[in-house]
C-alpha cells in the first residue's frame, strides 16, 4: 500500500509544479456481458468535469462532456482478444462527436503480477472540427497488495503508461498518460478503482500541457 501512496505523491508533486495545468474529475463505469465462450459486449460510460486550471486558480467543477462507448470483443487466444467499438460524445453547447475504435490486447501472467498490453487505433468525426486519427499503445501492471495472488475482498495496485500519437490536419501531436490506481476486487462481478491520471500532451507544440484527473472507476460484469 505504501508504494501506491508514494507514486501518487510523486505524480501530484510533479504536476503541481508544472505550468499550463488543468485538473478535475473523471468518473466512469464499465459494464460487460459475456455472449458465449468467444464473444463479449462491453459498455463504458464516462464523464469529465474540469475543476481547476493555472490561469484563474479557482476551484470550480463544471461539466464538459459525456462519453458512451460500446465494444464487441472476440477471444483470439487464452490471454488475447480483438475488439471493435463505437463512441458517442456529447459536449457542452450541444456539440457531438463520433468515434470508431479498433483494438488488440493481450496479457502476460507471472507468479505474483500480470502485465496487460493494448494496441488501439481510433478515428473521431465531428461537425465543428476536422477528423482526427490516433494510434495508442498502453502497458498496464496489476499487482496484489496482500499475498501472492488476488483474492476476493483484497486490494491491488494498477499502474499504466500509454503513449498516444494523433493527427488532425495540419498538426500532429504526441501525448503520454500515466495512471496510478488503488483497486478493490470485491467479487467476480465487481471491482472498483480510484487514483490519478496524469496526462502530458502537445509535445510538438511550443508549450506542453499538463492534466491531472482524479479517477473513480467501477467495473461490473452482468
Amino acid at each position: 500500500m505504501r508504494y501506491y501512496f508514494f507514486l501518487l505523491l510523486v505524480v501530484i508533486s510533479i504536476t503541481v509544479m508544472a505550468q499550463n495545468l488543468q485538473s478535475g474529475f473523471l468518473p466512469n463505469i464499465t459494464l460487460s456481458y459475456k455472449l458465449n465462450e468467444e464473444y463479449k459486449l462491453v459498455h463504458k460510460l464516462e464523464s469529465r468535469w474540469p475543476s481547476f486550471n493555472d490561469l484563474d486558480r479557482n476551484f470550480d467543477p463544471e461539466f464538459e462532456r459525456f462519453d458512451v462507448q460500446t465494444y464487441i470483443e472476440r477471444k483470439t487466444g487464452l490471454f488475447s482478444k480483438v475488439s471493435l467499438g463505437y463512441q458517442f460524445r456529447f459536449r457542452t453547447q450541444n456539440r457531438y462527436a463520433h468515434r470508431t475504435i479498433q483494438q488488440f490486447s493481450w496479457t502476460n501472467r507471472f507468479d505474483r503480477y500480470r502485465i496487460g498490453h493494448r494496441l488501439r487505433s481510433d478515428q473521431t468525426f465531428s461537425d465543428d472540427r476536422k477528423p482526427e486519427v490516433r494510434f495508442r499503445y498502453r502497458a498496464k501492471l496489476q499487482l496484489p497488495l496482500q499475498g501472492q495472488s488476488l483474492d476476493l475482498g483484497e486490494y491491488y495496485l494498477s499502474l499504466s503508461d500509454e503513449l498516444v500519437w494523433s493527427y488532425r490536419s495540419p498538426n500532429a501531436d504526441l501525448e503520454n498518460r500515466i495512471i496510478a490506481n488503488l483497486g478493490l476486487y470485491i467479487d467476480d462481478k465487481n471491482k472498483v478503482e480510484t487514483g490519478f491520471e496524469w496526462r502530458v500532451e502537445e509535445f510538438f507544440l511550443e508549450k506542453v500541457r499538463h492534466q491531472l484527473w482524479f479517477v473513480l472507476s467501477w467495473y461490473k460484469s452482468l
